[in-house]
């Protein structure tokens, strides 16, 4: 009963209609994700079908969870910038099976429930240096740029002019007609791409066109197919730091614009929000999908008029009525989803223009962090990178007697990541 205490207590200005508009808006803003996430981890060899239950299911539970618990407007599942790293960065560079993956996923939940519980998560988050956490979001806004291109399509032979002609005008279709929606400020801008983009690739392509409504089948392989068995090996607990890491920084800074938005008079804890994340990765390895994060993209259901968890319920329900729609997956054209990852990669880029106010300490570390995320293919490297050499570059300049003493700790921390991704690398446990 404390939940729904919590939901309806001290809302004398909270009204239901726009509560009820603003989890709609949610919901067409985020349900892109129900589409790319299948796509992304398929690539990956988990069953689109699983994933696409993994995640309804995940964000559908979650915004019960969020929604009650903390009575924020916030979406909590497995993001863009997440599940990209977790095929390239754990099932790529790593070389991990996904089964293995999802273990360190799931590990990495465990992890960020006792950070929340121990506040520490805040320490940590604080110790790094705001020209690196705004380097860290422009660096993952360039790693889903090239994740997006990759994916389209379009381009058919690396290194030469060449692409595939239906898959270019899906993408591009799919491109202008979302930014035209947005300027339109019609919600659900996305959706609306991806579903015109997704008409003209059938034409062209001449597909059949199954019943888009049917009752989900169950999961095939990837419900509880997470395997500890392995885990202290050097590579599992390499892809559980790290992921722990991307989901710590990405997810503090998407939460700290949303609760900004909300109310900037208003001292609202990240705790319990950072507690959904880590519930919701433990979910969400268990039915068979990557590390959940906060969604930016819930910022367009407080600008709705959402104040309160009883929009993420009504988000909540539209996911878990999605579950019927599953034939979508398989109409939907990669060119199409990856179109608005293109555009989601851009968003992020575009806000920040902060190199010229940096000071040459704080100018190279930042770079370095944005030019070795793209370049290896890894997010966890590129904070690596940053962390460390923004530490030595200031100890250097006898800065050291600032440092936090938690920055020392992810020095450590990276410093071991860094010496096992090398072990790793000449086969020392193989």
């Amino acid at each position: 009963m404390i939940f729904f205490k919590n939901l309806f207590s001290n809302q004398n200005d909270v009204k239901l209609k726009d509560e009820f508009f603003s989890g709609i808006v949610n919901y067409l803003t985020c349900a892109y994700i129900a589409v790319i996430n299948p796509l992304i981890l398929a690539e990956a060899n988990i069953p689109e079908s699983d994933v696409f239950l993994a995640t309804c299911i995940t964000i559908g539970c979650m915004c019960f969870f969020i929604g009650f618990r903390t009575n924020l407007p916030i979406i909590i599942g497995p993001t863009s910038a997440i599940n990209t790293y977790f095929l390239a960065g754990i099932v790529g560079n790593l070389g991990l099976s996904w089964q293995e993956g999802l273990s360190a996923t799931f590990i990495s939940g465990i992890i960020i429930i006792l950070l929340s519980q121990l506040n520490l998560r805040k320490k940590i988050n604080l110790a790094i240096p705001q020209p690196l956490t705004d380097a860290i979001i422009f660096g993952i806004g360039l790693f889903l740029l090239i994740i997006s291109l990759k994916i389209s399509g379009v381009f058919l032979i690396a290194n030469e002019i060449s692409f595939d002609l239906i898959n270019l005008i899906t993408f591009s279709t799919a491109v202008i007609i979302s930014l035209i929606m947005e300027k339109l400020k019609v919600p659900g801008n996305s959706v609306i791409g991806i579903f015109v983009a997704t008409v003209i690739y059938q034409i062209f392509s001449n597909t059949h066109i199954p019943n888009l409504v049917t009752i989900p089948n169950g999961f095939k392989q990837s419900l509880f197919a997470i395997n500890l068995t392995n885990f202290f090996h050097a590579k599992n607990l390499a892809a559980t730091f790290a992921i722990t890491v991307i989901v710590l920084l990405d997810s503090n800074a998407s939460l700290n614009t949303i609760i900004n938005r909300l109310d900037k008079n208003k001292n609202i804890s990240c705790s319990k929000p950072f507690e959904g994340i880590g519930v919701a990765t433990v979910l969400g390895s268990l039915l068979g999908t990557s590390s959940s994060g906060v969604f930016l993209e819930s910022l367009s259901g407080v600008n709705a008029g959402g104040k309160t968890g009883i929009s993420t319920l009504v988000t909540g329900i539209l996911f878990f009525l999605t579950l019927f729609l599953s034939p979508l997956i398989h109409l939907i054209p990669n060119s199409a989803t990856a179109a608005i990852l293109f555009l989601i990669s851009i968003s992020i880029i575009s806000h920040y223009s902060f190199f010229k106010s940096l000071n040459i300490s704080d100018l190279i570390p930042v770079i370095i962090t944005i030019i070795i995320i793209p370049i290896q293919f890894s997010i966890a490297d590129g904070i690596g990178s940053g962390i460390m050499s923004y530490s030595i570059i200031h100890a250097l300049k006898r800065y050291w007697v600032k440092f936090n003493p938690y920055l020392v700790f992810m020095n450590v921390l990276f410093l071991f990541f860094f010496i096992t991704k090398y072990i790793i690398a000449i086969g020392f446990f193989d």
